[in-house]
Parts: C-alpha cells; structure tokens; sequence
C-alpha cells in the first residue's frame, strides 16, 4: 500500500493521554493562541493574528493534510505534530510543537512517538528524521528519549531574523526501533 493511502487511512492517532486528529477549521482560534506566543514563534509557527492562523490552516494544516495532526488533550488543541514521508528513500521526517503550558509533561514525547510508530510500523519506513535549532535543546531532549542519535549539525544552516542558525540532524533507524 502506497504511504498516501496509509496516512488516508489512519488520520488519527490515540496514545494514553493524548489524540491525534485533523485539524479543523474550529482549530485555528487555539492555533492562533499558540502560535502567537514568542516560545513557540522562536523555534516554530509563528501566527501574529488570527487570520494568520486561518492562512495557515488553509495553506498547510488543512490544505495538505496527510501526514499532519493536530494533537488534543481532553479534546483541547495543545499543539501539532507532522511527518513528511518520502517513499521512494524509505524514510520520514518528524516534527512537533506544544503550547508552553502543556511543555514538561512528557506530551511531546508521547505525540512524536505516536507519529514514529506510525512511520516504522505502519509506512515501513527504513529511518525516522527530525531536526532542531541548537538553540533550542527542550526539542532535542525529545528527540533523545525516542531514541534518536545526533549525526550532526548544519552549521548557519539559515537565517532567523538575520541571525544564523546551527541545525541540528537526528535521526532514529528502523533496526534501532525494532531493538526498543
């Protein structure tokens, strides 16, 4: 089965706490709430007003949904999780973004691991990436409690406001999730 119809099929995710859907069009009020917040805008979306939340959901969140979840608690938005897979490499690349509040709970973790097993169990995919600012070391901490290992850094790999930005490149592969 192609990974487009995998992630047809499976648009929502549920772990212990949390869910994993689509977002919605009732959504981008919280988006807005979120991604106005200059600790998520540093290192993530960033929607100063809330038609740039509605831009947003129009042109990425919903207007290419496969592959995007917004993540709930008790069916209240907190952030957002995302794969991008790419099928003829076998691999998928992971991200995520958690309103403040909800940051130091383990709800990064559980999301982003829901969208891994999603990538390793039902897409087969060969590894797992995701990338973080050096700056930002929350994001890695995530990434090292799913397993993940560092295989370097993209030094000034872009501009942030003019300033250059060190990424750092994380990966996970399959035999490494298989072994867990």
């Amino acid at each position: 089965m192609s990974y487009s119809v995998t992630l047809l099929k499976h648009q929502t995710l549920r772990t212990q706490h949390l869910v994993l859907r689509p977002f919605q069009l009732e959504d981008a009020k919280r988006l807005y709430e979120i991604g106005s917040q200059e600790k998520v805008a540093e290192f993530s979306i960033n929607y100063p007003t809330l038609d740039a939340a509605y831009a947003g959901l129009a042109d990425y969140w919903m207007g290419q949904p496969l592959g995007k979840f917004a993540v709930t608690l008790n069916n209240e938005l907190i952030g957002a999780a995302e794969l991008h897979a790419d099928e003829k490499n076998r691999k998928a690349e992971i991200g995520y973004l958690l309103d403040p509040a909800y940051w130091g709970h383990g709800y990064a973790t559980e999301a982003a691991a829901a969208v891994m097993a999603l990538c390793f169990d039902l897409l087969g995919v060969l590894r797992v990436e995701a990338m973080h600012d050096a700056t930002n070391p929350r994001s890695g901490r995530v990434m090292l409690r799913l397993g993940m290992h560092e295989e370097g850094r993209l030094e000034a790999e872009h501009l942030e406001k003019g300033v250059p930005i060190t990424t750092v490149v994380m990966a996970k592969l399959r035999q490494q999730a298989a072994d867990r």
